[in-house]
């Protein structure tokens, strides 16, 4: 298993990982249970049933695992969405800037992203590993969008398959 995604954890699709994580950081602490509504949107999308073929606890013990978001109490985040989305903001607009003035490379952001040449990608990737470390003292993890097969559907977003099949096992 490659390690530069953050979301492939062992024996659970990307995105149910991807999903957990977000629900984690958005609430600031871990959930007790699955939201109503990714319970309904994973059944009807996918022919998954989260809370039986996924529980909370085990998925979350596992995703946390590989990813330690949590803060050393065991529930709390360290760092908020406001900061979180202030830092990537802050992360993409010194990259943009340190790409166009110092590389003559032109840069579009969207979302939490930005799109660069092809022959800019690895330039732009060590871009926003600097300013990420600037930040962050050194944690980040930066990928490249690549076309990828999802349940039956191309998708642009993110370089991992998600899921092999309706209920197999993403980033």
């Amino acid at each position: 298993m490659e390690q530069d995604d953050p979301y492939e954890v062992h024996g659970i699709p990307r995105e149910i990982v991807k999903r957990w994580v977000n629900m984690t950081l958005d609430n600031g602490k871990r959930h007790r249970g699955w939201r109503k509504e990714v319970r309904e949107e994973f059944l009807t999308k996918h022919g998954i049933d989260l809370s039986k073929q996924y529980p909370i606890t085990k998925t979350g013990d596992a995703i946390l695992e590989r990813l330690p978001i949590l803060q050393e109490d065991g529930s709390s985040v360290a760092v908020g969405w406001g900061e979180r989305q202030f830092i990537e903001s802050e992360v993409l607009m010194e990259s943009m800037e340190v790409l166009a003035y110092d590389h003559d490379v032109p840069s579009l952001p969207i979302h939490d992203s930005l799109i660069v040449p092809r022959e800019a990608e690895a330039l732009a990737r060590e871009t926003m590993i600097e300013s990420f470390k600037a930040r962050l003292g050194g944690l980040s993890v930066i990928l490249c969008a690549r076309p990828y097969r999802w349940n039956g559907k191309d998708h642009r977003y993110g370089n991992r398959q998600g899921f092999t099949g309706s209920a197999s096992g993403r980033s």
